[in-house]
């Protein structure tokens, strides 16, 4: 069970209302490796993951061309190497605030406690169900060492009143169990080096720079 974890982060319960949106039909979404992860207990009623440990944080994946950093957005399902849908942040609960954590938080992501604290506020902004976004209490909440606990809460109580999303987008799986994640547009993250690890630069220049 260890190994699945460590191979398959969980990651959304309103998968089934974002599939019946509109979606482009994109192309293979492909699972390498964690990324910066912490190892948390998470705690939300209904989930699948409900008072289970996981490694929470960064997931490195290839699409269209480019790896990712990218951050799972359902705890309903598992992580794995499939067809996927691209879809607009905006349809998930929370969307805009998610896509302002991921667009200034994600690309600074360099130790486990960054990476499994920005997953945690991301999931708190997706399954909260009270007014305040405490990621160590609630309808949703987790366990750790604390320091993710603290760096999710910090970057919580940064969120602006309104944010329009710059690119990111919002990949879902097409295969049946699988989970959907949020990563930025394919044209905005250039491949560096994939080798014992994954150094990525994320662009936010226009395409033709690139």
């Amino acid at each position: 069970m260890h190994n699945t974890i460590l191979r398959y982060v969980p990651v959304l319960a309103a998968l089934a209302l974002l599939v019946g949106s509109s979606c482009a039909l994109g192309s293979v979404v492909t699972f390498h490796q964690l990324g910066a992860n912490e190892i948390m207990t998470l705690h939300g009623s209904g989930l699948l993951m409900d008072n289970l440990q996981a490694h929470v944080g960064e997931m490195l994946v290839s699409y269209k061309g480019a790896v990712h950093s990218a951050y799972c957005v359902d705890l309903n399902h598992y992580a794995g190497t499939v067809d996927a849908y691209e879809q607009d942040v905006l349809s998930l609960h929370n969307g805009a605030k998610i896509a302002y954590l991921y667009e200034t938080y994600a690309p600074g992501v360099a130790s486990g406690y960054q990476g499994a604290g920005l997953a945690a506020a991301i999931w708190e902004l997706l399954y909260e169900t009270g007014p305040v976004f405490d990621v160590t209490g609630g309808a949703f909440w987790v366990e750790g060492t604390g320091a993710a606990e603290a760096h999710a809460n910090m970057i919580l109580a940064s969120l602006p009143g309104a944010h329009t999303p710059a690119d990111s987008t919002l990949v879902l799986a097409n295969t049946a169990g699988k989970q959907a994640m949020i990563i930025p547009e394919p044209a905005t993250v250039v491949l560096l080096t994939l080798g014992g690890g994954a150094y990525l630069l994320r662009r936010r220049g226009k395409a033709g720079r690139e």
